[in-house]
């Protein structure tokens, strides 16, 4: 309330939103006539993000790390057309199976990445069983994945071990301390984050909040592999046949919401 106040009486000069809740949030800040720059790719701009080829980086370390079969636990349900993209172009087999995400537009709250990694893990292991998981998996969020290995260790499941995980992460961030010799990272630098947030909002002040076309700016990720694959050591193979299980583009059916959570999942890509 007190925040929203300041804002509405114009005693800001910019304003960076590093959590955007929701869209009626954001569209109401931007009513204000407040330059504002959003730390979210849902937002219809001025926005910085990062880039969503991140999900790309993890499928070709899981595919240099030998696995044939793929999986996803996405933050946003945005993830699954990119990481069903990705999986296709490197003919690796994937299922509607092994792909949960949270149904909707608006990224889940910070605070619950940890239990929705959790309920994933449980999810994809009832849908499969541990004789029924991919090769691998790509986890989307270091804290989504720290939850969802936490999960898996408890079935005796360990990244690296059976099971390879990637996963995008903070450039030295501990959410991970416990795997992260295990885990094929794609590294993105808060830091960089942070300046280029900055310098676009220092640019939409100096313009008085005028926005262009270059007003969305994506972060770019460093693929880090983990300690049995030299980094670097990225190879696209050659597109193979699909299984008969693989996922048709256009199959969006819900599944439905974990116990004890009011954010509904799907398994399926959009």
């Amino acid at each position: 309330v007190e925040n929203g106040r300041v804002v509405s009486e114009g005693k800001l000069d910019g304003m960076i939103l590093f959590q955007k809740h929701s869209c009626a949030q954001e569209q109401w800040l931007r009513k204000q006539g407040v330059p504002l720059v959003v730390l979210s790719s849902s937002s219809p701009g001025p926005f910085v993000s990062i880039d969503p080829q991140v999900i790309d980086h993890c499928v070709k370390g899981l595919s240099s790390a030998g696995c044939r079969s793929v999986g996803l636990l996405g933050i946003l349900s945005r993830d699954r057309a990119l990481f069903w993209a990705a999986a296709r172009r490197r003919g690796l087999q994937t299922s509607k199976r092994w792909i949960i995400t949270p149904e909707g537009s608006d990224h889940p709250d910070f605070e619950t990445h940890e239990e929705l990694g959790e309920d994933f893990a449980t999810d994809i292991l009832s849908r499969n069983g541990r004789d029924g998981l991919p090769d691998g998996l790509v986890i989307t969020d270091d804290i989504l994945a720290r939850g969802a290995c936490q999960r898996l260790a408890r079935e005796g499941i360990l990244p690296g071990k059976g099971l390879k995980i990637a996963c995008q992460a903070n450039k030295g961030s501990s959410a991970l301390a416990g795997w992260k010799d295990d885990v094929i990272l794609a590294e993105v630098d808060p830091g960089e984050i942070v300046a280029t947030l900055l310098s676009l909002l220092d640019r939409l002040m100096a313009e008085g909040g005028r926005q262009t076309g270059g007003d969305r700016v994506y972060v770019s990720a460093r693929l880090v592999a983990a300690n049995d694959l030299p980094a670097g050591n990225v190879q696209v193979r050659e597109p193979a046949s699909h299984q008969e299980d693989s996922l048709p583009v256009s199959c969006d059916l819900a599944m439905p919401a974990p116990a004890g959570r009011t954010n509904p999942c799907s398994s399926y890509p959009d």
